[in-house]
């Protein structure tokens, strides 16, 4: 199987759907030699493919038992919306083809009976455009996260506590977003990790206040923190396509650029991964003042009452604490992926990153050029029992 640089295979899925096997058989014969054709003789046996590989292109007659047509391509509209599909319908159909175009985005529309060349050509199109779309996707993915990536290093280095803060935050909410089946989770990774990026904006001297414990009384302090929001919100208004992550921040209460339209047209869940993050940044927090996995629960329950979303936290932290080894290190020795259980000191006594910060190559790149005896060692970390460290 050939892999382009792109993540997907060259030669693409094509599933066939319809309740006549000599259809079927005509349809595998005229597409085989360039496509990897699979085929199903009714809607439920067909969505059960498609939940066990990705398919460029679906090709459904409308008229089948059980799931027809037109439901078995809006419901893959639904579920797998990467998937190309295409319609093929008689002559009698054309009036109930017509509902299925609408309901579910159909890429082209064939008429029974149709000529293999037609049917070639309509699928090399439907191919292309999935090739397009998905092109267009992962160029786009790519340029956020090197974007994101970017922005999060600059954090991690200016902000320490607020970049482990993100990351304990991220974690548990994206893995409270997979166990409730919430996709897609790009949107909210980027937002967890984009929340506090307007702190970039905040002098030393408060940050090292801050995290020294100061009760931030003064005016121009607050007011400064106050508008960390706004400054986040100008940030990610020069980058393109993150709509999403900004409702997210809004719905959230951190802010962001407001954009209902978008939310009305995106496939993406907002206010359900908003509150996720909602709640996994409160839990983090609680977790920080001190109050045990218990505690912090039942503060949660108390305040919030969505025992869907609490269960799922209780149950991520209890496959997370049988899930970790802890280490203890020299600082030299410490690799990205490690999460500190001490906080990391210099000889002096300054705190350079927080205990519960996750080591990231630019922590490791700056440690590599301190002086060998310039910070405390060795110290505790946490990692995966699975993870492969040096």
């Amino acid at each position: 199987m050939a892999i382009d640089e792109y993540g997907f295979d060259t030669r693409l899925r094509v599933l066939c759907v319809d309740d006549e096997p000599a259809v079927l058989e005509g349809l595998e014969l005229s597409l085989r030699q360039h496509y990897e054709v699979d085929t199903a003789t009714n809607g439920e046996q067909a969505l059960q493919l498609m939940r066990t590989g990705d398919y460029a292109v679906l090709l459904s007659d409308m008229r089948m038992p059980g799931i027809d047509g037109a439901a078995l391509l809006a419901t893959a509209r639904k579920h797998f919306p990467d998937t190309v599909r295409v319609l093929l319908t008689g002559y009698a159909d054309v009036t109930s083809a017509a509902s299925a175009i609408n309901d579910g985005h159909i890429f082209r529309f064939l008429i029974k009976p149709c000529p293999p060349p037609t049917v070639q050509r309509a699928i090399a199109d439907a191919a292309s455009q999935y090739r397009l779309q998905t092109v267009e996707r992962s160029l786009l993915e790519r340029t956020l996260r090197g974007a994101v990536q970017a922005l999060t290093d600059v954090l991690s280095l200016t902000d320490p506590d607020a970049f482990a803060r993100a990351t304990q935050v991220q974690k548990l909410a994206l893995a409270m977003a997979v166990k409730l089946d919430l996709q897609p989770t790009w949107a909210l990774e980027l937002a967890a990790m984009l929340a506090p990026l307007g702190r970039v904006s905040l002098p030393p001297e408060l940050l090292q206040r801050q995290a020294a414990g100061d009760d931030m009384r003064r005016e121009s302090d607050r007011e400064a923190l106050d508008r960390v929001p706004e400054v986040t919100q100008r940030l990610l208004a020069s980058i393109p396509r993150l709509e999403p992550v900004c409702d997210i921040l809004r719905e959230a209460g951190h802010g962001g650029i407001s954009r209902n339209a978008f939310a009305h047209r995106s496939a993406i869940p907002v206010a359900r991964l908003a509150k996720v993050l909602r709640l996994a940044s409160r839990f983090v927090d609680q977790q920080a003042r001190g109050d045990s996995v218990t505690v912090a629960l039942a503060e949660l329950r108390s305040q919030h009452g969505d025992a869907e979303l609490i269960d799922a936290i209780e149950a991520i932290k209890g496959a997370q604490s049988l899930a970790v080894e802890l280490r203890t290190v020299p600082v030299r020795q410490l690799c990205a992926g490690m999460v500190l259980c001490d906080d990391l000191l210099t000889q002096t006594g300054q705190r350079l990153v927080p205990r519960g910060y996750e080591i990231n190559a630019s922590l490791v790149e700056r440690i590599r050029n301190m002086r060998a005896d310039a910070l405390r060692g060795p110290v505790r970390v946490m990692l995966s029992a699975d993870a492969n460290h040096a």
